[in-house]
């Protein structure tokens, strides 16, 4: 029995530990159908948490079942803290509860009903980057398979928010982002084009790359992504649309302020961290100038396959070009074990 209520006091103080750190609050659920997401955000909750934390989450309803109030599942931050809309999550519907979790938010958007606003319960933040800090490097690169993106975006937009006050190294942000198909992009696109404008002194690069090409042929032509921006950026307004268009425009080997650009088939990640060795050694950057190379960090989100191939890509990487650069750090966030 002494082991017994030993446990037991050890659960019930783990219990009272994890209580202080949640609070319990309203949420706003919105489904995003192209990603195949539920997009919860908590406007009540928008500080405490460092880029590429994450939170548990209680839904505090009986409208996802009797007992689906008692499970607690953990979701990586999508934003940066103190940002208007409050605390974001993109919940992947890959089970029972994210499954009953998009229902609920469908039903909410389509009857007009207060089913999309749920009483819930956040727990934490845990996790993160540990002793990685992003901004002391000088290139970083980001890729992300999918929902994987809401771990690289917040990165990211730390990233700009500290060059912009003169906190950061980094001379070079590369972010790379696998989706299956360009309906993917509608939900971010105003997101990704405001990191673009908002990186002033660090331009970001974002490349997307999307697995199903429509036509089922390797190539796409330039006009064809053109309209399929085009047609993706209808409700951005019309400098932003222009300004992405024209980015899309741009021949890879530019040597004109970086953007986003649409292509077909799978990342070659080899080439990309050539390239983004390549553009922090050469990039010029005010009084950056003067700061000594400080090395690069590969932060990966995805399916494992995905972190392996980007590990062996960092491992393949010839000692001089590795030297030259300050060295490589690599940051693994993977869906599985």
């Amino acid at each position: 029995m002494p082991y017994v209520f030993a446990c037991a006091a050890i659960y019930v103080f783990d219990r009272l530990l994890r209580l202080c750190k949640t609070r319990f609050t309203t949420a706003f659920l919105r489904p995003l159908p192209e990603l195949d997401v539920t997009c919860v955000e908590i406007p009540t909750v928008n500080a405490g948490w460092r880029a590429g934390q994450h939170i548990r989450l209680r839904v505090l309803t009986l409208q996802m079942g009797w007992l689906a109030w008692a499970e607690v599942h953990p979701f990586t931050i999508a934003n940066v803290s103190r940002t208007p809309e409050g605390l974001v999550l993109l919940c992947k519907r890959a089970g029972d509860w994210t499954r009953k979790l998009n229902d609920l938010a469908t039903k909410g958007s389509t009857e007009d009903n207060a089913a999309n606003r749920v009483r819930v319960a956040v727990e934490g933040p845990y996790g993160g980057s540990g002793h990685t800090i992003y901004s002391s490097f000088s290139a970083a690169v980001m890729i992300a398979g999918g929902s994987g993106i809401t771990y690289a975006l917040p990165i990211v937009q730390d990233l700009i928010q500290k060059d912009l006050k003169g906190e950061s190294r980094t001379k070079s942000i590369d972010l790379i982002w696998s989706v299956p198909e360009p309906a993917c992009l509608t939900p971010l696109l105003p997101a990704l084009s405001a990191l673009v404008q908002q990186s002033i002194y660090t331009p970001v690069r974002i490349s997307i790359f999307y697995t199903r090409p429509p036509t089922g042929k390797q190539h796409v032509p330039n006009t064809v992504i053109q309209q399929v921006l085009a047609n993706m950026l209808e409700g951005l307004n019309g400098a932003q649309t222009t300004q992405l268009l024209g980015m899309a425009r741009q021949p890879r080997n530019t040597q004109e302020p970086p953007g986003i650009t649409l292509s077909t088939a799978r990342p070659n990640f080899p080439k990309v961290l050539d390239g983004a060795i390549q553009h922090a050694v050469s990039m010029r950057s005010g009084v950056k100038d003067e700061e000594r190379i400080t090395g690069m960090v590969v932060g990966v989100c995805g399916p494992v396959s995905m972190a392996d191939d980007v590990s062996k890509a960092v491992s393949a990487v010839v000692p001089a070009r590795r030297d030259q650069v300050g060295g490589i750090e690599i940051c693994e966030e993977v869906f599985g074990w």
